[in-house]
C-alpha cells in the first residue's frame, strides 16, 4: 500500500521512460520532490503518511494521472472550449516542450452511439500523447445489465489470447458500436501513427468500462499501453483483470475511486466480475484549491494477497467536509463538465449538471439489483474484515441526503435475476501460460 500526500510536483508531463536520459530530472530533484509531504487539502492531521515506496510509479506519475482525470470530466461539458483554456495552453506546452510547433489542443473525431458510447479523440502535445475519452451516461448507468459476453465478441483474435475471459456485454456492445462508427477510431489512429506519440485511454462511469475494452483492444493491437478509469464499475471477470493487469502494470493501468463514490462498486464482485488495474484512492476536499489531492495506492498484488478482497484503505467511504457519494462520482481532480478549473471539490457545479438528472446512481448500500438490471449470479455475499470499523452510507429517498453508520463487522448481499447471454466458469488462478490462458 502506498500514501502520498504531495504538493508542487511538476517535473515533466512525458512519461520518464520516454524521455532521453539526458532530459531525466536528476536523482537530487527526484528525491527532493518525492520528500515532500505537507497537507492541503484540509483532512484530518491524524492521517499518518508511510515513507514514500516507487514500486512501478515513476516522478510525475501524479500529473500523468491528473491529466486523464481532467479529460474524463471535460468530456461532459465543452471540452473544445474548457481544456485549451484551462489547462492545455500554448504557455504550458511550450513549458515542458519549448520547440514544439504542435497546437496545444487537436480533437480529432467524436463519437456518441445509441447504447450511451461517447467520446472523443485528442491530441495534446504538453503529455506528449494521442488519447481516446470516453464520458459515461447518467441516465443508462442507472439500469446497467450485468450480462457478460466472450472477449471472442470484441473480434480481431483477442479472445484467443484470453481464455474464458468475458466482459460486460452492454459496455461492449457500445464500444463496438463506437468502433465501426469511427472505422476502427481511424482519425485518431492517423493521428498517432509515425508522429512520435504515446498512446492512451481513458473514461469515467459507464465511459471507463468503454475505455477498458478500448485499452485491451488496442493494447492487442500493439498501440496502447496507458489506460486509466474514474469511478467505473467492475467489467471483466477475474481473467480478464488479470490479462489487463498484466499489460497495463502500476499507474499504466490506473483505477481512479475519489473519496466515497460508490458507483465504482455498482456491479458486485462475482465469478463474473472483478477490478481492474491499480487502485489509485484519491480523498479529502482540497481546501487549498491545490491541483494535488491526497491519494493512497492499493496494488493488485497487495489485493491479492487480502484473498482478493479490496484493501480497507482503497475502499470507497466518507470523508471529513466532503459532500454525498453521488457528489463524490463527478469530481475527479476537477467538477463534471470542467477541464482543471477549480480543483477545489465544488459541488455547485456537480448539482449544477445532476439538475437535469433524476435517480442517483449511487444506490443505496446494501445494493439491490433487482428489477431491470440483470445479472449471472442469482446470490452473491461478500463478507467485509471483521474486527474492523466499517463506516457505511446509506441514501435516504426522501431526502436525497446520505447518513452515515459504523459497524465492526458487516455484510454485503446482492440479490439479481440470472439470465446472462454468456456464463463464464468460476474464476481461479491462470493456467501455467500466463494470465488468461487455457488451464493446462
Amino acid at each position: 500500500m502506498l500514501y502520498f500526500n504531495l504538493s508542487h510536483l511538476h517535473l515533466s508531463l512525458l512519461d520518464s521512460h520516454h524521455l532521453p536520459l539526458s532530459n531525466m530530472p536528476s536523482t537530487s530533484r527526484v528525491a527532493k520532490a518525492l520528500a515532500v509531504t505537507s497537507a492541503f487539502l484540509g483532512f484530518t492531521a491524524a492521517q499518518s503518511q508511510p515513507a514514500y515506496q516507487t514500486r512501478n510509479l515513476t516522478p510525475d506519475g501524479f500529473w500523468h494521472n491528473r491529466y486523464h482525470a481532467l479529460l474524463s470530466m471535460a468530456a461532459y461539458g465543452e471540452y473544445d472550449d474548457t481544456c485549451p483554456v484551462q489547462t492545455f495552453t500554448e504557455a504550458a506546452k511550450l513549458k515542458n516542450f519549448p520547440e514544439s510547433t504542435r497546437v496545444p489542443w487537436l480533437v480529432t473525431e467524436t463519437w456518441d452511439t445509441p447504447s450511451g458510447c461517447k467520446g472523443f479523440g485528442a491530441v495534446i502535445p504538453e503529455m506528449n500523447k494521442v488519447l481516446l475519452i470516453f464520458r459515461g451516461n447518467y441516465d443508462m448507468e442507472q439500469n446497467l445489465p450485468l450480462e457478460v459476453s466472450s472477449w471472442d465478441e470484441l473480434g480481431e483474435g483477442i479472445g484467443a489470447t484470453c481464455y474464458n475471459c468475458t466482459v460486460n456485454s452492454y459496455a461492449l456492445q457500445g464500444y463496438l458500436e463506437a468502433k465501426e462508427a469511427t472505422n476502427n477510431f481511424a482519425l485518431t489512429r492517423q493521428a498517432y501513427e509515425g508522429q512520435g506519440l504515446v498512446f492512451s485511454i481513458a473514461g469515467h462511469g459507464l465511459g471507463g468500462m468503454h475505455s477498458l475494452i478500448a485499452s485491451a483492444d488496442f493494447n492487442y493491437q500493439q498501440i496502447c499501453y496507458y489506460s486509466h478509469t474514474y469511478g467505473a464499475p467492475r467489467t471483466f471477470n477475474q481473467r480478464g483483470a488479470l490479462w489487463y493487469n498484466a499489460r497495463f502494470n502500476g499507474e499504466a493501468g490506473e483505477r481512479g475511486v475519489f473519496n466515497n463514490d460508490q458507483y465504482t462498486e455498482f456491479i458486485p464482485a462475482t465469478a463474473d466480475y472483478a477490478h481492474s488495474g491499480t487502485t489509485f484512492y484519491y480523498w479529502g476536499v482540497n481546501a487549498t484549491n491545490s491541483p494535488q489531492p491526497n491519494w493512497t495506492i492499493c496494488w493488485p498484488d497487495e489485493v491479492e494477497a487480502n484473498g482478493g478482497v479490496m484493501l480497507d484503505a482503497c475502499v470507497p467511504q466518507p470523508q471529513a467536509g466532503a459532500g454525498t457519494a453521488l457528489q463524490d462520482h463527478y469530481f475527479y481532480f476537477t467538477p463534471v463538465s470542467e477541464c482543471g478549473r477549480p480543483s477545489l471539490y465544488n459541488t455547485e457545479v456537480v448539482d449544477d449538471f445532476l439538475e437535469f438528472h433524476s435517480d442517483p446512481a449511487n444506490a443505496d448500500e446494501p445494493y439491490d439489483y433487482t428489477g431491470t438490471a440483470t445479472a449471472t449470479t442469482t446470490y452473491y455475499q461478500r463478507p467485509t474484515s471483521t474486527g474492523r470499523s466499517r463506516t457505511t452510507v446509506q441514501w435516504s429517498p426522501s431526502t436525497t441526503d446520505y447518513y452515515y453508520s459504523s459497524s465492526s463487522s458487516s455484510t454485503r448481499r446482492y440479490s439479481s435475476s440470472s439470465s446472462t447471454s454468456y456464463r463464464s466458469q468460476p474464476s481461479g488462478p491462470a493456467g501455467n501460460g500466463g494470465p488468461g490462458s487455457p488451464p493446462s
